[in-house]
């Protein structure tokens, strides 16, 4: 299996997932695995993404979400391509409306194709690059600043891959900014190297 999907969901999202998944059947042109997954006790993305890293087949991983779709053919093949050149890709995400949402670091600003970046908000790495970042954060936030992070300290920079586009709806159904703060200190205290999954166990 060259690419697996995973896609973390939470009830009441159902209408996004399928959107989501006709889209990864619309735009993605060679076979490819998608692994929905019901976080059911709210843990985030973090350990629903290592769940699927777990079961996943791919020889390249994309750690997605249930409202972040392809914008059209070859993304696939443009975020392998970076990963097969050494490097973590970060995507082009666009507004429903076309407009330009993110890219790489920064909001509603375009960097240069290739231009490094500090991290990706849609991870998608080679099975090379997901044992280079290990385990996943424990929280719904900063996991995509742990993946790139651990990447950097791995010698893997994140750069900014023009094909490798999506669309992200910002789903408003059962998001929770609130724990955005605590997560975000999760993040920091586990690059000072503390064991931030054995109070999460």
């Amino acid at each position: 299996m060259r690419l697996s999907v995973v896609v973390p969901t939470i009830a009441g999202r159902e209408h996004w997932v399928e959107r989501t998944t006709a889209k990864f059947e619309e735009f993605t042109a060679k076979p490819f695995e998608l692994l929905v997954l019901e976080d059911k006790e709210l843990r985030g993305c973090g350990p629903v993404w290592q769940e699927g890293a777990d079961l996943a087949k791919g020889d390249y991983v994309f750690m997605a979400a249930d409202d972040l779709e392809p914008r059209a053919l070859g993304w696939d093949e443009a975020a392998i391509a970076a990963c097969d050149r050494g490097v973590l890709p970060a995507p082009l995400i666009f507004y429903p409306d076309g407009r330009l949402q993110s890219c790489g670091e920064h909001w509603e600003m375009l960097d240069g194709d290739g231009e490094e970046t500090s991290f990706t908000r849609a991870p998608f790495v080679s099975r090379a690059q997901l044992a280079k970042v290990g385990r996943q954060l424990p929280t719904h936030y900063a996991t995509d600043n742990w993946v790139s992070w651990k990447c950097w300290q791995a010698g893997i920079p994140t750069v900014v891959t023009y094909g490798f586009d999506l669309i992200h709806h910002l789903a408003p159904e059962g998001r929770n900014e609130g724990r955005m703060q605590a997560d975000w200190q999760t993040f920091e205290r586990a690059t000072r190297g503390e064991d931030v999954w054995q109070e999460s166990s």
